[in-house]
Order: structure tokens, then C-alpha cells, then sequence
């Protein structure tokens, strides 16, 4: 048989080993192609049976196909992996840091403002809360309110304390004051600010 009258003959069935291979028949189509090209340069000479050759020689390279789409698969989530291990580490990196700033931020606080400059302090500077929405936290006037944020924000502008810390209430409230910026749960924080000024709030 000459070369086309192979191809015609085993074509059908070497698409169909090859579609079991590769589940694409796009691929499988190729892979069939290239089989033949390779058998059109061998020593005819030499192949004892055409089908036999073909078949082997579509299976093997149907395999190591696979094996190298294997390889780079692997070599894609090793390096997707890495990607996201240096993701991670940077992440946490910049979280710690962010949570060592916070808590540097609230002990600076504690000791330059009172609790009820802490609060309206946080609610205006920290959550951008209206005079208005913060009066309908707190037992006191807007005009009260704004000239309490007005002291707090030059009192958190200057070197000097005022108070010394209390490391106490300072270890109660840090939780609560990071997670009131972190995750938005301002009401645990409130609540820290409450305890040290039961009439300060609305019930």
C-alpha cells in the first residue's frame, strides 16, 4: 500500500486510541499527524507491520504527551505555590506591622485623651461618623461633640501625655480596638469605652 492508502485505512483507528489518550479531538487529530509524519520518514524497509508500528508509536507518544503536560502542570502549581507562600509571608509581614501600629496607636491615645475624647475621637477620625451620628452614640451635643473631636485631634497632634497608661485597660481594650478597625466590630470597642463611662453612652 502507498502512504495514503495507510493513512485512509488505519486513520480511524488511531484517532480513536488517540481520543482515549487525550479526551481532546483536536489534540488527538495532531497527535494521529504527527504519527503519520514520523512513519513516512522510517526505513519502510525495515517496519514489519504498518498497523503494529503506527499503533505502538501513537501510544507512545500519546504518553509522553501526557507526561509533559504533567510536568508543566506540576511546574504551574509549584510555582503558583511559591507565588502564594511569598504572598502569604508578605501578608502577615505587613499585618503584623499594621497590628503593631494600631497598638502603638492606642497607647498613644490612652495617654493623651480621656475616654470620652477616645471615643469621639475614634467615631470621627477612625469611621468617619457625623457629629450627628456620633450624638446618637453618646449622651452629648453636636456642638459638644465637635469641640471635643476639635481638643482630641490637637491633643493627639502634641508630644506630651497627659495620663499615665494603664496597662490594665489598655490589655482589655486592644482587642476590641483592633478588631473595631480590622473587621468593623465597633460595638465591642464602644463597649470598652463604656465600662469606663457607664453615663457617657445612650442606652
Amino acid at each position: 500500500m502507498n502512504p495514503a492508502q495507510v493513512f485512509d485505512q488505519y486513520y480511524p483507528l488511531l484517532y480513536s486510541i488517540a481520543l482515549q489518550f487525550l479526551k481532546s479531538k483536536e489534540d488527538a487529530e495532531d497527535m494521529v499527524q504527527e504519527t503519520f509524519a514520523r512513519w513516512l520518514n522510517q526505513d519502510h524497509s525495515k517496519i514489519e507491520n504498518n498497523k503494529a508500528y503506527l499503533v505502538q508509536s501513537l501510544k507512545n507518544a500519546c504518553l509522553n504527551y501526557l507526561e509533559e503536560l504533567k510536568r508543566k502542570r506540576n511546574e504551574k502549581l509549584n510555582e503558583w505555590s511559591d507565588q502564594f507562600s511569598e504572598y502569604q509571608q508578605h501578608f502577615e509581614l505587613v499585618y503584623h506591622d499594621l497590628e503593631k501600629e494600631m497598638s502603638m496607636r492606642l497607647a498613644d491615645m490612652m495617654q493623651k485623651l480621656n475616654p470620652k475624647e477616645q471615643a469621639v475621637y475614634v467615631l470621627r477620625n477612625s469611621f468617619d461618623m457625623s457629629y450627628e451620628e456620633i450624638t446618637e452614640l453618646i449622651d452629648t451635643k453636636m456642638d459638644n461633640a465637635r469641640k471635643t473631636f476639635q481638643r482630641a485631634k490637637e491633643r493627639m497632634q502634641e508630644k506630651k501625655t497627659r495620663f499615665e497608661l494603664n496597662k490594665e485597660t489598655y490589655r482589655n481594650t486592644l482587642p476590641n480596638f483592633l478588631n473595631a478597625h480590622q473587621k468593623g466590630q465597633l460595638n465591642d470597642y464602644l463597649d470598652s469605652i463604656r465600662a469606663q463611662l457607664p453615663d457617657f453612652f445612650k442606652s
